[in-house]
């Protein structure tokens, strides 16, 4: 049996009691009690208790103390239930306390993974130029169910997803001057596929693709084939003629394009 022989408000913990206690073999001691716990324990100085009952009042205030340890992790910003899981066990908590902690924080409507998704595909939508796939495989490395993620990605329209496709693919058609239009267009349509775009918005973004003017052509074909005359200047004429046609063609250049710059290689 023990009995509670003080109990006095902590000296340096908030909200926290420390409780005075003594065994009928006259040992004593003491612990630091949560409020809730105190309050939701019914404890008060004089109680008797069996050492069971003790042990639970140690339990509670694991458990207790594992929920506060999530609230503090929640302060800093919206979580998912296996982001808050993995951090719990990362302080050490044990499996029960941790889903005591997690199952209130439920209840509480503090964690909501469908919550979590929707905040996190509008911030996506507004800040990136990310497509709904690539989303959400993030989402599903945060733990959020398939269920989640796609009622959450429903709010990502096709208007959406196009205007941010055409965002993407402008920077990516400005970072690549000297690719002939053919080999721009490809490159950027696996770009769009890489950020998680899908078939139909590839397909409108490129369908719509303005139509590069000749001159701009022809100065990507120098750019490039002025690399490859270089490293094809030991080879005799005809191989080197071959060589830097072959290339040329293989980078998506016309024929007359490439006809007209070879025909200036030997003027």
């Amino acid at each position: 049996m023990i009995k509670i022989q003080k109990i006095s408000v902590h000296a340096k913990k908030k909200h926290y009691y420390s409780i005075s206690f003594e065994a009928d073999d006259g040992t004593t001691g003491s612990a630091d009690v949560h409020e809730d716990v105190l309050v939701a324990m019914g404890l008060r100085k004089g109680l008797e208790l069996e050492d069971e009952a003790f042990q639970q009042i140690v339990a509670a205030e694991k458990r207790h103390e594992a929920y506060r340890a999530a609230l503090r992790y929640l302060g800093v910003r919206m979580r998912t239930v296996a982001e808050t899981e993995s951090y719990l066990r990362q302080k050490g908590y044990q499996p029960p306390d941790i889903r005591y902690a997690i199952e209130r924080l439920l209840k509480e409507k503090l964690l909501d993974d469908r919550a979590f998704a929707q905040m996190f595909v509008r911030s996506r939508m507004r800040t990136t130029t990310k497509g709904p796939a690539l989303i959400s495989r993030e989402l599903e490395q945060k733990g959020i169910s398939r269920s989640d993620r796609e009622a959450a990605l429903a709010e990502y329209t096709f208007e959406a997803q196009l205007e941010n496709a055409r965002k993407f693919a402008e920077k990516k058609r400005a970072a690549s001057p000297r690719l002939s239009a053919a080999e721009e267009k490809r490159r950027i349509a696996a770009a769009l596929a890489q950020r998680g775009f899908d078939r139909d918005v590839i397909s409108d973004v490129m369908g719509n693709w303005p139509e590069r003017d000749e001159e701009t052509e022809w100065q990507a074909l120098i750019a490039q084939a002025g690399k490859i005359a270089a490293k094809t200047r030991e080879a005799d004429e005809r191989k080197r003629r071959y060589k830097i046609k072959a290339l040329l063609y293989r980078k998506g250049f016309s024929p007359d394009l490439i006809e007209r710059y070879l025909n200036g290689i030997e003027e």
